[in-house]
C-alpha cells in the first residue's frame, strides 16, 4: 500500500526484530523531562527556558549587611571588606607562601568589587529582597551600632574554628584580609573613590544592556562604561586612569559584569527605562553613561526602522498603486525621543510596540523589496541600514512568506516597471 498521511512510510516499512534492538539508555540529568521550545506552533508567551538561568559562581555572591545603610555603610567600607573578601576567597589557599602571594591580588579585586556593591547599595537603597536569591550569600552579616561605633558579626556557622571544620577556610580568608588591608597598594585605595563614583551607573547600564541584548554585559556594550570611566577619572592618577594595572577585560568583567549582576534584573531594566534616573545620574556627573538612556526595547524601535524600510520601498509601491502615509509613525517617534516623564515615555513605548505589531506584514514585504533591489544592484545587503536593524530582522524572520513575496515584487519592479505595475491612480494608505 502506498504511503498516506496516517501511514507516511507505507507498507514497505516494517520492523526487523531479529537484528537487535537499541540498548536501554542510561538516565541523564534532566532527561527525558527537558522542556524543548515549540517553535513551529508555539509562542513566546507559552515558552519557558529549557535550562536553568546561568548564575554566578558562589564566590561572587552578594554579601548583604543588615542593619546599616547609606553614608554609614560607605564610611565602613574597609571595616566590612574582610567579610566580602572571605566570601570571595573562601576556597583559596591561605596557608602556603604562593597562595598568600596570589591572595593579595584577590584582596585588591575584592576591594574594588565591594566598593561597587556598597556604593550601589547606597545609591539605590538596595535591600536583601532586591538581590536574586540564587546570587545572594546565605549568610547575612549583622551590623550593630553602640555609642557611635559599628561592629559586624557573621553567623556562628561561618566561623567554626574546629580544626576539622569545612568552615575554617572562611575564617582563614577573613583573618588574611584583616592582616593585609594595610598593605593594599595605594592606587587601589585611591580607585575606591572613583569606583564608588561610577557605581550608580553600573546597575542602570546593565539594565540598558539587558533591554537591548538580554545580557548584563557584552564587549559591544563596554564602550558606555569606558566613556563614563574616562569622564570621572579626569583628575585621578595615571595608575587609576589605567585601571590600576589590571587587564581591561578582567577589570570590566569584575566591575561592570559581576559586581552588580546579582541585583534583580527587573529592577535594573526599570531603572534603565526611567527618565528620572537619567536626570539624577546626569546631576551626579555621569553624563558619559546616560547618553544611551533611557533604554528603549528593540521591538519599540520598529517605529524608526519600520518607516525607514517602507520609505526605501516607496517607488516600487507607488508603481503598484500604493503609497503609505507614515505621519502617525513619525509623530510617535518624535514623542518617543522627547518624552518628559516616565509615564509619557512608557505610554509611547506601548504605542510604538502596537504600531509595530499592526504593520509587521507590510514591513516584512517592504524589506523583501529592498533586499532584492539592493542585492541586484551589486551592493552589499549587509551595509543596507534599513535591513540590518534588529527590529526589522526579527519581523522578516517571523513573516518569511511576506518577506519572500516582497522579493518577488522587487524582481518584477526591476524587470518591467511600466508593464507589470500599470495603474491609473495611487492609493494613499495610512499606517
Amino acid at each position: 500500500m502506498a504511503a498516506t498521511n496516517a501511514n507516511p512510510v507505507g507498507d514497505a516499512y516494517s520492523p526487523v526484530l531479529d537484528i537487535g534492538r537499541a540498548p536501554v539508555m542510561k538516565t541523564a540529568p534532566m532527561y527525558p523531562g527537558l522542556k524543548i521550545a515549540k517553535v513551529r506552533n508555539g509562542s513566546a508567551e507559552t515558552t519557558t527556558p529549557s535550562l536553568p538561568r546561568p548564575v554566578l559562581s558562589d564566590r561572587f555572591q552578594w554579601v548583604y549587611f543588615h542593619g546599616i545603610a547609606g553614608a554609614s555603610l560607605w564610611a565602613n567600607l574597609f571595616e566590612t571588606l574582610p567579610f566580602a573578601y572571605a566570601k570571595y576567597a573562601v576556597k583559596h589557599d591561605h596557608d602556603t607562601d604562593a597562595g598568600k602571594a596570589t591572595a593579595k591580588e584577590l584582596l585588591n579585586n575584592a576591594l574594588l568589587m565591594h566598593a561597587v556593591r556598597v556604593a550601589a547599595t547606597v545609591s539605590y537603597e538596595i535591600e536583601g529582597k532586591d538581590i536574586m536569591t540564587d546570587e545572594l550569600a546565605a549568610a547575612i552579616i549583622r551590623a550593630t551600632q553602640v555609642n557611635g561605633s559599628w561592629t559586624f558579626s557573621a553567623p556562628s556557622n561561618l566561623v567554626d574554628v574546629s580544626p576539622t571544620s569545612s568552615k575554617t577556610g572562611y575564617l582563614k580568608a577573613y583573618k588574611f584580609a584583616i592582616d593585609n588591608i594595610a598593605t593594599i597598594p595605594e592606587e587601589f585605595v585611591e580607585a575606591v573613590t572613583y569606583v564608588g563614583a561610577i557605581a550608580p551607573a553600573i546597575p542602570v547600564l546593565q539594565g540598558w544592556s539587558l533591554v537591548g541584548t538580554n545580557h548584563h554585559f557584552l564587549p559591544t556594550t563596554a564602550r558606555a562604561y569606558r566613556t563614563a570611566w574616562k569622564q570621572i577619572t579626569s583628575g585621578a592618577s595615571d595608575k587609576v586612569k589605567n585601571r590600576c594595572g589590571m587587564v581591561e577585560a578582567d577589570w570590566e568583567d569584575l566591575l561592570y559584569h559581576k559586581a552588580c549582576h546579582p541585583i534583580n534584573m527587573t529592577l535594573k531594566k526599570a531603572w534603565a527605562q526611567s527618565l528620572v534616573v537619567k536626570d539624577i545620574l546626569n546631576a551626579g556627573g555621569l553624563q558619559g553613561a546616560t547618553v544611551r538612556l533611557p533604554a528603549i526595547p528593540v521591538e519599540a524601535m520598529i517605529i524608526k526602522s519600520g518607516p525607514a524600510v517602507i520609505r526605501k520601498a516607496r517607488n516600487p509601491y507607488i508603481a503598484m498603486g500604493r503609497d503609505y502615509n507614515l505621519a502617525n509613525a513619525d509623530e510617535l517617534l518624535i514623542k518617543l525621543e522627547t518624552a518628559k516623564t516616565d509615564d509619557e515615555l512608557h505610554e509611547t513605548i506601548a504605542r510604538c510596540l502596537a504600531w509595530g505589531r499592526d504593520n509587521e506584514q507590510i514591513i516584512a514585504e517592504a524589506a523583501g523589496i529592498v533586499y532584492h533591489i539592493v542585492d541586484t544592484s551589486g551592493k552589499s545587503v549587509a551595509l543596507e541600514s534599513t535591513l540590518t536593524a534588529k527590529s526589522v530582522n526579527r519581523i522578516t524572520g517571523q513573516h518569511s512568506a511576506q518577506y519572500a513575496a516582497g522579493q518577488v515584487l522587487g524582481k518584477l519592479y526591476l524587470q518591467s516597471l511600466d508593464k507589470v505595475f500599470e495603474t491609473a491612480s495611487v492609493q494613499k494608505i495610512d499606517l
